[in-house]
Order: C-alpha cells, then sequence, then structure tokens
C-alpha cells in the first residue's frame, strides 16, 4: 500500500489531472480486493490542494485478465508441443485457416511438406489456390528442364 499512497500523494502534489492507480486494498472483513482510483487535483484560491476522485472495484476484471494471460501461455505451450510432434512425423501436415475475407490460408506447414514440396519462403498466409501454383509452376519448370535437356 505504501507505494499506491506515494502514487496518489504525489499526482495530488503536482496537481495531476485524470490520475489512475490500480492497486490490491483488504477489506475490514479480511477479503482482498483488486481497485482503480482515479480522480484529479486542483489548486484551491486560497492556496489549499483539494482532490476529487472514484475508487472502483476491478476485482472481476483483474481475474478476467490473469485468466486470458493463463489461457494465452497454456496455447502457447501446447501450439509449441503440436509443432514439435508435427515436425517429427514424416507425413505431409498442412493447417489451414479461414483469413478475415473467407479465404482459406495456409498457417502451419510441416517441415516434411516444406523440404518435399520446396515451397518458398512467404507460403505462410497465402491460400491453397496460389501454393499449389506456385509449386505447379516449379514442377512443371522442372520437368521442362529435363524433358528439353540436350545431353
Amino acid at each position: 500500500m505504501l507505494a499506491t499512497q506515494k502514487v496518489l500523494s504525489e499526482s495530488i502534489s503536482v496537481l495531476a489531472k485524470d490520475f489512475a492507480t490500480d492497486y490490491r486494498l483488504r477489506k475490514a472483513d479480511g477479503m482482498t480486493i483488486w481497485v482503480r482510483s482515479k480522480g484529479s487535483a486542483y489548486l484551491l484560491p486560497d492556496g489549499k490542494i483539494t482532490a476529487f476522485g472514484t475508487t472502483t472495484d476491478i476485482t472481476e476484471s483483474k481475474k478476467a485478465e490473469e485468466d486470458l494471460l493463463e489461457a494465452n501461455r497454456d496455447a502457447e505451450k501446447s501450439h509449441a508441443r503440436y509443432e514439435q510432434v508435427v515436425s517429427m512425423i514424416s507425413d505431409m501436415v498442412w493447417r489451414h485457416d479461414v483469413d478475415a475475407h473467407g479465404q482459406y490460408v495456409a498457417s502451419y506447414i510441416s517441415p516434411v511438406a516444406d523440404r518435399i514440396l520446396g515451397l518458398p519462403n512467404g507460403t505462410i498466409g497465402n491460400n491453397f489456390e496460389k501454393i499449389f501454383l506456385i509449386y505447379s509452376s516449379r514442377r512443371l519448370a522442372g520437368c521442362a528442364r529435363v524433358a528439353f535437356r540436350r545431353d
């Protein structure tokens, strides 16, 4: 609480406008909650300083924020495990997602697929038709070089 008191005191002493700080507060029943204090400080005509503000219980939003951070950490771990497992298998694995325009775009291509097809950098994020055209044109060009080679 000392750090919070310092922030509030400094905000008032410099006549801060629209200051805000979040902190934990222990209620009379012993329960700890999160609150956000917001306010502004003003200099009165007699030279005294006054402050007006509010303090709001933000416990639920802090809990939701913590839950979201934990879910993101779990998702990152899960995604890393998924890519590790997929990189060890000998099959080609593709994952497509729908973009903002309703198009299916490659969001993951396993190293095996990349190695077999020889896809260029930047393939992730392209739709399947474009990837197929890139692959087909490379494949066709390779076949043409073999077919028209003069030995």
